[in-house]
């Protein structure tokens, strides 16, 4: 099997000549391999941690993705033990779009930091205002977005959530109130969507490889989901991707229904039926919002 597999210890030796590689044939690209200090003052080489954040995700993601990143960490299972960090982006056909990812020892907040002042660099970040970040319960990484990135606007992931609630709490009726409640798009209406799900139960509404073969796979999907991307979005009919235009024209049709009015100040009050909306008018001149453009805002 090792002569048919290589040795993935050899691999992780190679692990710097490929980093070279990677910035040699990928100029402006952010990619980064760590030794173990403790290990070099013994006089062993041992890996620690490695990003990688090619220079096309950067340029795409500051052209054209959301001002919006999910992250997450996975096991590794082979005989390469450690764990897969990974940043992903929302490109504008609201598809996943691949940003960057590490490979370390462990997860925890140490490594969480290191990865964090990585993209914050790589994206030009700053202190995170005006970005939001999803996450699933990361060991460590909430204490450490506090620290990096102390203005992004933290979320978490509710189908992570929910995979650990059903254990507990299954059935698909409390399943369709428990995606009604983290779909609430304020206050009002999580509460009287939770006392659905109360009234369903009272119990559940008070209870979320070998190293560089490895690289190597991520890298080229990468390639082939950007080529692949183009393709589709070379059949677009105009400059708006299909599905904005399909979101633009729902929420018209439904602003059709809502009734706006202006409180001579800072604010708007938007009716849809019997549901009332109270939305700050964000410094846009009164004049030049349609009922759809609020619509759109809320």
């Amino acid at each position: 099997m090792d002569e048919m597999e290589g040795s993935y210890k050899d691999e992780f030796h190679n692990l710097e000549a490929y980093c070279n590689e990677l910035r040699t044939s990928n100029p402006g690209s952010d990619i980064s391999v760590e030794v173990s200090k403790e290990a070099l003052e013994n006089g062993r080489r041992e890996f620690r941690r490695m990003y990688v954040c090619f220079n096309a995700c950067k340029v795409g993601w500051k052209a054209g993705c959301r001002l919006f990143i999910g992250l997450d960490g996975t096991f590794l299972k082979g005989k390469a033990k450690g764990i897969l960090l990974n940043a992903t982006g929302i490109d504008a056909n609201d598809c996943l779009y691949p940003i960057a990812f590490g490979l370390t020892q462990q997860e925890n907040k140490c490594n969480w930091r290191w990865f964090l002042q990585w993209l914050r660099r790589s994206l030009d970040l700053e202190d995170g205002e005006k970005f939001t970040l999803m996450s699933d319960m990361q060991k460590g990484l909430h204490l450490a977005i506090l620290e990096i990135l102390p203005k992004f606007e933290h979320r978490l992931c509710a189908r992570h959530i929910y995979a650990n609630w059903s254990k507990r709490w299954r059935g698909h009726e409390l399943q369709k109130k428990f995606f009604s409640c983290a779909w609430s798009t304020y206050e009002e209406q999580y509460v009287d969507n939770l006392k659905d799900m109360e009234a369903l139960s009272k119990e559940a509404a008070q209870s979320f490889l070998p190293v560089i073969r490895m690289f190597e796979g991520i890298r080229e999907k990468m390639m082939q989901k950007w080529a692949d991307s183009e393709k589709v979005a070379s059949l677009w009919k105009n400059e708006f991707s299909p599905k904005c235009v399909d979101l633009y024209e729902t929420n018209r049709k439904l602003a059709a229904g809502c009734k706006v009015v202006f409180n001579g100040d800072d604010g708007y009050e938007i009716t849809e039926g019997s549901e009332i909306m109270h939305l700050q008018s964000m410094g846009v001149d009164q004049g030049s919002l349609s009922t759809c453009d609020l619509r759109n805002l809320s």
